[in-house]
């Protein structure tokens, strides 16, 4: 934390481990903690203090519920399209695929 913000330093590291695009993971921080963010280079800034243990439980609930595979439980899936509110996810390991509310 610097002063009433909180910077996550590895932000570049967890989208490229998720294989999710730098937006959707800070739209998704965004609605969680319901404080606005912005990104600078390979930084994710929240303006406001944000516990570590609080960042941490959102970005492992974004885990389970976007990006790891209910079927095999692997990581290795994408995001396939999104209709009306809800996007598909697709599992390269085991072909699964399954929609979720999009957030």
């Amino acid at each position: 934390m610097q002063g009433s913000r909180t910077i996550i330093k590895n932000f570049s590291q967890i989208v490229q481990v998720a294989r999710r695009t730098p937006d959707e993971l800070a739209k998704y921080l965004t609605k969680e903690i319901a404080v606005p963010v912005s990104m600078d280079d390979t930084k994710l800034v929240i303006n406001g203090k944000v516990a570590a243990s609080v960042l941490n439980a959102k970005i492992q609930k974004y885990f389970e519920a976007y990006v790891i595979c209910k079927e095999c439980h692997k990581p290795d899936t994408h995001v396939g399209g999104t209709d009306r509110g809800y996007i598909t996810i697709v599992c390269e390991a085991c072909g699964a695929r399954y929609t979720v509310k999009h957030y």
